[in-house]
């Protein structure tokens, strides 16, 4: 609850109490040996996820705790407890359902941000796999992470497989939202950003123009417009369109004037 009104802060409290009471529990209960005295949140979450009777319940706790960390920046926290979250859900009875996928998603994202690229991209790859078996080739979901192992395999300077992955999530995107939608609009900036690593250029000036587009209809003037045409200028520069990127980046740099 917490968590979905953003405050990750309350969310991290209470969710660490939950995992507390499970740890005396199994203390109490002889499951394993006494906690040391002196703990972190960390070493509790390590300490429940070795439990015997270790439960899918406990792994979704696990989880959103991880998703907690993330979202207060807290990413070698979010990786340690979402790791630990996966090894219960693939030795338990969820090794092949969503609620792996997701967790195996969220530890794709804290490792990526960790620069733990080859590990996110597995990560990635298996949560994709398992979106497509259980919730279908176009659901939004397996568009998310489609986005997400895109950036990863850009990171990893495989701009062709990014291009792919993020020309899947587009099309998912268009049929689900429509084509003026935000989410399609943050694609279509990450596609034009990989066409133009590949020096497609016309390409990236078609995805980052239609990106703006939509940005611009929706409104107001922010941040990410700006970013986006300045992109858009990068792209007719190196296209050979000068005068045109001049008027891209002047305009970029009005808008981040009045934000």
């Amino acid at each position: 609850l917490h968590l979905r009104r953003k405050s990750p802060a309350l969310a991290v409290k209470c969710l660490e109490r939950a995992l507390a009471f499970r740890a005396k529990a199994a203390e109490q209960s002889g499951e394993l040996s006494a906690l040391p005295s002196a703990r972190s949140a960390v070493t509790v979450a390590g300490y429940v996820s070795s439990l015997p009777r270790a439960d899918a319940a406990l792994a979704g706790t696990l989880c959103t705790l991880g998703s907690a960390h993330q979202a207060m920046g807290a990413h070698a926290e979010a990786y340690h407890c979402q790791q630990r979250a996966a090894a219960i859900l693939e030795h338990g009875e969820e090794t092949e359902g969503p609620a792996l996928a997701a967790c195996l998603h969220g530890l794709g994202s804290s490792s990526r941000i960790l620069g733990r690229l080859e590990e996110a991209r597995r990560c990635y790859q298996r949560a994709l796999e398992l979106r497509e078996r259980c919730l279908g080739a176009g659901h939004v979901l397996t568009a998310v992470t489609l986005n997400n192992l895109g950036a990863v395999l850009q990171k990893e300077m495989r701009y062709r497989d990014a291009v792919s992955c993020y020309t899947r999530a587009l099309a998912i995107q268009h049929k689900t939202f429509g084509r003026e939608h935000p989410a399609a609009a943050a694609t279509l900036c990450n596609l034009g950003a990989a066409h133009s690593q590949l020096k497609e250029h016309r390409l990236a000036i078609d995805c980052h123009s239609r990106a703006f587009a939509i940005q611009e209809a929706l409104g107001p003037e922010s941040p990410d417009m700006a970013t986006t045409m300045h992109n858009l200028g990068n792209a007719l520069a190196a296209a050979g369109r000068g005068h045109d990127a001049a008027r891209c980046h002047w305009r970029g740099l009005r808008i981040l004037g009045k934000n």
